[in-house]
């Protein structure tokens, strides 16, 4: 018993050196500038390396101390760490063991050797400022004042708009640094920055004009300011205040291609359809829009006849017409969707693009300038046959159907059917449904599985001269039927209806139902010793076919005499003794 103990416990000491013991390094450039967390706990630290034992998944922080910035946090293989607001904050993993962490940080007063001016007009309180970089918020007062900054570090500033509505105008050097919300402009020595926060109270006028190389009077839609629709008035002009939210819907049949505010392109807020405008000063808007057209490709077909393409939709409105060779063609830009259907009784050879991009199967295409399609065809060959047998198809209460490649339904009914067929029709898909699972299917009497387990989905390949069955009233039983052929007769017999039966010397197999036809004119056939009414009956047990001559009448006359006239019973000579094959049935 103390030797188990002693055990358990060098085990215990083993996973927990395994699950505990990680050994991690941190290198710090400057550990004043640091303040360093292990689960939330500050840890004394020291520039260089660092050695710690961390569990696993360990939180560790790095974060910069006041007038420093922690520039990058990278692992031994040169990996940076995300640094967010000036934090880096990760978990320990067990692939950290023995990983050395580099921090690399920066005091900010050293580093920002560079200068610009900043004038702010209006309410400092209503003004966000922040140098991303090196995540440092920035606090203005009102008036002209100098900014510092690092240009290694912080090339840029960050400006957002506190109160109910956007920054007036921001400017850099003069030029508008469309702020809206909010902006980020770059930093150079010595530039001048103007923060306009206050909002001037009178009216300005916008007018829209449109370029004159494009189509696009006519496409304005709908001018909206403040989420309020307005008229435009003389001059496609419209009157409105500084800080209005203007916004600009292009009609649904152009497409807007560009917008320029006095000269200069507008590159925010702006769609295919629409564009946003923050209000400062009168300004003219040129709008360059063009009407929707269609998007032009080509097909190259061999047999017009054996495709139907449609722009969008399965309508013979928008049916494209073809003829055979290339066809120049189109679809609408609004809609650049090729339908593709096959019609029946043709296949694909092949169906490519130029680059040998194979589209055989693909029934949507979305087409784009310059699509160039190759499509070769022929007709379905059909001259396969194969019998579909059904027990009681009115057990599937819902649907029951027979599909082939193209998705075309054959037509189905209980008993046998027969299925005309090509190799192209390949392959078939069975299914049916009724509120309880029933039914199965055999192939040939062997067994096929569905789909999926506990479904009723069955995908086929067909041959010629398959028999396809399927049982919905319960499974069937193997039967055994065999033939008794006397010697030299060869009557037609047929299983299942398209199966011919020509080896009477082994037993057949057979569910119950099979249909077994027999063509034996003159001869006698008994079914379990019963004699067959008709040419056919239905297999419903083990069963013995007995085929013979019929014992009845007159089979033949054999004679070595020399040939003699043979008279009827009126005296009239119908024949000789040496053609009796001539004689009359009866004779």
């Amino acid at each position: 018993m103390k030797k188990l103990y002693t055990l358990f416990v060098a085990v215990f000491l083993l996973a927990a050196t395994q699950a505990w013991g990680y050994t991690v390094k941190f290198d710090f450039d400057e550990a004043s500038r640091i303040e360093f967390r292990i689960n939330n706990q500050e840890i004394e630290i020291t520039s260089g390396i660092n050695t710690f034992e961390m569990a696993r998944y360990s939180k560790f922080e790095i974060k910069a101390r006041r007038g420093c910035a922690l520039i990058s946090v990278t692992d031994k293989d040169g990996e940076p760490f995300r640094i967010i607001d000036g934090l880096c904050s990760e978990l320990v993993y067990p692939d950290a063991d023995g990983n050395t962490y580099s921090v690399v940080t920066v005091d900010l007063d050293q580093a920002r050797t560079a200068s610009c001016y900043v004038t702010l007009v209006g309410d400092p309180e209503l003004v966000a400022a922040r140098l991303p970089g090196t995540a440092s918020r920035v606090f203005f007062t009102e008036g002209r004042q100098t900014l510092h900054y690092s240009p290694e570090y912080e090339p840029e500033l960050s400006l957002s708009s506190l109160g109910d509505a956007p920054l007036y105008k921001v400017t850099v050097d003069g030029k508008d640094a469309d702020a809206g919300w909010g902006c980020t402009v770059a930093l150079k020595p010595g530039c001048e920055i103007v923060i306009n926060q206050a909002v001037p109270q009178h009216d300005v006028t916008v007018r829209f004009t449109f370029t004159s190389t494009s189509t696009a009077v006519g496409c304005i839609d709908v001018v909206n300011i403040n989420k309020d629709d307005v008229a435009l008035g003389e001059d496609n002009a419209v009157v409105c205040r500084p800080g209005d939210e203007m916004a600009v819907y292009i009609k649904d049949s152009y497409r807007l291609l560009g917008v320029k505010v006095d000269g200069r392109p507008l590159t925010s807020g702006i769609s295919d359809s629409y564009f946003y405008y923050s209000v400062k000063d009168d300004a003219v808007i040129e709008i360059d829009a063009r009407p929707y057209g269609d998007i032009p490709f080509t097909v190259n077909i061999d047999n017009p006849d054996a495709v139907s393409l449609y722009r969008g939709y399965v309508n013979p409105d928008y049916q494209i017409s073809l003829v055979a060779g290339i066809n120049n063609v189109g679809v609408p830009e609004l809609d650049p969707r090729l339908i593709v259907r096959l019609n029946s009784g043709y296949y694909f050879k092949s169906f490519t693009d130029r680059a040998g991009n194979d589209y055989a199967g693909i029934e949507e295409i979305k087409v784009n300038d310059g699509l160039a399609l190759n499509i070769a065809t022929a007709p379905i060959i059909v001259d396969c046959k194969a019998a579909l047998y059904v027990d009681d198809i009115s057990l599937a209460s819902y649907f029951f159907e027979l599909l082939n490649s193209y998705d075309e339904e054959i037509d189905v009914a209980t008993g046998y059917n027969i299925i005309d067929f090509g190799v192209q029709h390949n392959p078939f898909e069975l299914s049916w449904y009724a509120p309880v699972k029933i039914g199965s299917v055999y192939l040939n009497n062997g067994s096929v599985e569905p789909e999926s387990p506990n479904t009723t989905t069955f995908p086929l390949t067909i041959a010629d001269g398959d028999v396809l069955k399927v049982y919905l009233a319960g499974e069937p039983l193997l039967h055994e039927v065999k033939f008794d052929v006397e010697d030299g007769l060869a009557p037609e017999v047929t299983a299942d209806v398209i199966t011919p039966v020509t080896d009477f010397t082994a037993p057949l197999q057979c569910f119950s139902g099979t249909l077994i036809g027999i063509s034996a004119p003159g001869l006698q056939v008994t079914v379990n010793g019963t004699p067959l009414d008709g040419e056919s009956f239905t297999v419903e047990g083990d069963t013995r076919i007995e085929i013979s001559r019929n014992s009845d009448g007159i089979a033949g006359i054999e004679t070595d005499a020399r040939p003699v006239p043979v008279y009827n019973m009126q005296g009239v000579c119908v024949g000789t003794t040496g053609r009796l094959a001539s004689l009359p049935a009866g004779i």
